[in-house]
């Protein structure tokens, strides 16, 4: 359900604002887009991206996890 969805990623944001580390884990991109400060990609059990959510767009996201992008930052 959707409105359940949200109260889980508010608890998800208030716990991470008090400073605890949160590892969301999901194949649906807009959520990590919307809920994460960072994201890391892998493809195949082999890390292809880690970036601050500020500086990574959908398209790129998509890339890392198709594995046209190996490179690790």
């Amino acid at each position: 359900d959707v409105s359940a969805k949200a109260d889980i990623f508010k608890l998800l944001r208030s716990i991470a604002n008090q400073g605890t580390a949160v590892m969301m884990i999901s194949s649906e991109i807009k959520e990590i887009l919307n809920n994460a400060d960072r994201v890391i990609t892998m493809f195949n059990g082999n890390l292809t991206g880690n970036y601050d959510i500020a500086n990574v767009k959908e398209g790129d996201i998509l890339e890392y996890i198709s594995a046209s992008v190996m490179e690790v930052n």
